[in-house]
């Protein structure tokens, strides 16, 4: 009886894991042309003073419009809230008690915030999405899927909601192991909902280099973003490609590699995974990519380079990488890169209706959020890599 439940647990598996069909990706090599391209600092930098009982315990937080009006939505874990300011006061016009629509209990570490409008706030919430209204009253439910094994997901800027027509794309988590290549060769990255009917499926498996090869834990933070072609681009810490899809029969993929990374990023070996810091330090000894953002106004892409640290700078204590931002044109060329401050959080670029972009700095303050206003800046110099004034 045992054996017949293994077999029917097995089958379950492969049925659910391969909806996706094995599509190979059509590569498109694009010749770099490196200008000096790199991102400034203005004045004109917002401040949102943390109010009442709310920290800098911030879980997740989202731009978005209404009418003429810009605001930024924050959820802070420790006060179990959600605070929507408004960026041209820079005050805050709203605050949402959680655990009032939710029993605080039920809400975890791990629960992000995401709001459409003041009418549409989805809460992720270990295995469900919750959808509350102006009132804060949860108005819907979708349970996200448990068997064969529990699937999370998550909301974040550098993996926001897609919410095209009927249906939204979120960020997917399989409770699967990272080191085995049976288990990743069942991932996949993407949720695709349909709010009416509450159905889930799961779309996008990992790129060949994670099927041929094992990395571990610190390179499964997948990134993606929506082009102005209604098309989703992805990004990968192991892989120096970036691929763009349209998620039905479309399958394309692009160099996106930093011009300060000479070779592919090498596989983990099994010994380097011994210790509890053994994943954590082959990472920091290795390049990375991290977010990958899309700016509709100018039709270019920003993908989030990092710099391996040395083994000497690890034995020293070093615990991060250094970063750079590689720049790309809609048509996927690389048309320059830029090292930046460590100061300056990329990983939460985000851009306004008007073609602001802004990005989170002094992430310390206890008493306040800052968000700097970036601008590109591009002069000709003579080895045609962009450093950052």
């Amino acid at each position: 009886m045992k054996k017949l439940f293994f077999v029917s647990f097995c089958f379950a598996c492969f049925l659910f894991f391969s909806c996706q069909e094995d599509r190979k990706f059509v590569t498109n090599y694009i010749v770099p042309d490196y200008r000096d391209i790199s991102l400034c600092e203005t004045e004109d930098s917002l401040y949102l003073k943390l109010v009442g009982n709310t920290y800098n315990s911030i879980r997740s937080f989202n731009y978005f419009s209404v009418g003429n009006g810009d605001y930024i939505g924050l959820y802070d874990k420790m006060s179990v809230s959600y605070n929507i300011y408004d960026l041209n006061s820079q005050l805050l016009v709203n605050r949402i008690k959680l655990d009032s629509s939710i029993r605080h209990k039920d809400l975890s570490k791990h629960t992000t915030v995401f709001c459409e409008n003041f009418d549409s706030l989805f809460l992720i919430n270990e295995l469900t999405m919750y959808l509350l209204d102006r009132s804060h009253t949860v108005k819907d439910t979708i349970d996200f899927q448990t068997d064969p094994v529990m699937v999370f997901g998550s909301f974040g800027t550098g993996t926001p909601p897609l919410i095209l027509k009927d249906k939204i794309y979120l960020s997917a988590t399989p409770f699967l192991s990272r080191r085995k290549k049976k288990d990743i060769k069942k991932w996949r990255v993407l949720y695709e909902i349909d709010m009416k009917t509450k159905e889930t499926n799961l779309l996008f498996k990992l790129p060949q280099r994670y099927q041929d090869s094992l990395y571990g834990y610190y390179f499964f933070g997948s990134s993606y973003c929506l082009n102005n072609k209604g098309r989703v681009v992805f990004s990968f810490p192991a892989d120096t490609n970036i691929y763009e899809s349209d998620l039905d029969t479309s399958y394309l993929a692009y160099s996106g590699r930093s011009i300060f990374h000479k070779e592919d990023i090498n596989a983990v070996s099994q010994d380097e995974f011994v210790g509890e810091e053994g994943a954590e330090k082959a990472f920091l000894l290795r390049d990375s990519y991290r977010e990958i953002f899309f700016d509709p106004k100018r039709k270019m892409y920003l993908r989030i380079a990092e710099h391996h640290i040395t083994e000497r700078e690890y034995l020293l204590g070093k615990r991060e990488k250094e970063k750079s931002i590689i720049f790309l044109n809609d048509n996927f060329k690389i048309i320059g890169e830029s090292k930046v401050p460590e100061d300056i959080l990329l990983s939460t670029i985000f851009f306004t209706k008007d073609g602001r972009m802004y990005a989170r700095k002094k992430s310390r303050d206890e008493y306040g959020l800052h968000f700097i206003h970036l601008e590109y800046k591009e002069e000709a110099n003579r080895n045609g890599l962009a450093a950052y004034r």
